[in-house]
């Protein structure tokens, strides 16, 4: 089978699906299969939901265990980029995708997709190395072909907004594209061809295109000496397309430098508040202290004066004459 789809997602990373394609006859197959790549096995599986055959689609995972398939070809016809099927869970499910009135979005086959990931995740999974809670902003679509396998899909550029998890949207990019390629950007600006592109990628903010044609002031490197070609790299803004000379990491830096003073500022609350917790218990066992030996101090003051009241009480009574003669009397009867 050729241009068949294969799907694998981080939650089950064990195995593999294999869908669709083109057999030796050149019909499309409906045929899911699965790779278990702990037994080395081979079965064919069934769902409750499938959709029709197609080949030559592409995928991209979308989070934790999402892989979402855009493009392709079907046996009745073209796969449409308002319709995109979701596999998660074993399962199939499929996803209606707005475009813009003003925007043609024309199907295509095996269209190079890019992640571009959410700002606010950048440093966040790679500190807590926690890819349970990876997803993508948006996916950026480079070519794609007609049928001839030779002719590009329009537009040549274009983008998928995730962000909204009820409302995706395809937005063309090719007016941006043709825009930074019109500008000299200081005589370093290096074109963007999809004729000249090998291989893409994106790295944060960085779009890195991999291309066979030299230009000797914007390329980095050779990445592959061989006897027919070189090969080399050129940097882009991912937004305004513009040449780079190194790749962006201003946001993550000033994510990490973030992280690392809200860490700093947790480890400073966690050491001062037991401190501080200390200090007001020490200052209450000295106020209970104080108020304890003050309470002591009356007492033996009171003591003092019944004793002496006492004292003086008692030589009152000897001192007495109507005590004596009263005595006598007593005494005399």
């Amino acid at each position: 089978y050729d241009y068949s789809t294969y799907l694998t997602t981080l939650d089950e990373i064990d195995s593999i699906y294999i869908y669709g394609g083109l057999n030796s006859d050149e019909d499309t197959s409906t045929r899911l299969l699965k790779l278990d790549l702990t037994s080395n096995s081979i079965t064919e599986i069934q769902t409750s939901i499938s959709p029709s055959g197609f080949f030559a689609a592409s995928n991209i995972l979308i989070n934790y265990n999402t892989q979402l398939v855009i493009g392709g070809e079907a046996s009745q016809g073209w796969v449409s980029l308002k319709q995109s099927a979701l596999w998660q869970y074993d399962s199939w499910s499929f996803k209606t995708v707005n475009i813009n009135q003003q925007e043609f979005m024309s199907a295509r086959l095996n269209p190079l997709l890019l992640p571009v990931f959410k700002k606010e995740s950048f440093s966040k999974e790679i500190q807590a190395k926690n890819l349970t809670d990876f997803t993508l902003k948006s996916v950026f679509m480079i070519g794609g072909e007609m049928s001839d396998y030779e002719t590009y899909s329009a537009p040549k550029f274009s983008s998928l907004d995730l962000s909204d998890s009820s409302n995706w949207n395809w937005n063309s990019l090719d007016t941006g594209v043709a825009l930074s390629n019109s500008e000299t950007n200081n005589g370093i600006n290096q074109p963007i061809d999809l004729d000249e592109i090998e291989g893409a990628l994106m790295i944060y903010d960085t779009f890195v295109i991999i291309t066979d044609s030299s230009n000797s002031t914007t390329d980095k490197r050779d990445t592959i000496n061989s006897e027919t070609k070189n090969f080399y790299i050129r940097l882009y803004n991912s937004t305004s397309f513009q040449s780079l000379d190194s790749i962006d990491y201003t946001y993550l830096n000033d994510s990490t430098t973030s992280t690392k003073n809200n860490k700093s500022i947790i480890i400073a609350i966690s050491v001062i508040i037991p401190i501080l917790f200390l200090i007001i218990v020490a200052i209450l066992v000295l106020l209970l202290f104080r108020k304890y030996k003050r309470l002591q101090e009356e007492k033996e003051k009171e003591q003092e004066l019944k004793n002496v009241l006492e004292f003086y009480k008692g030589d009152n009574y000897h001192d007495n004459p109507n005590n004596n003669s009263n005595s006598n009397i007593n005494h005399n009867g």
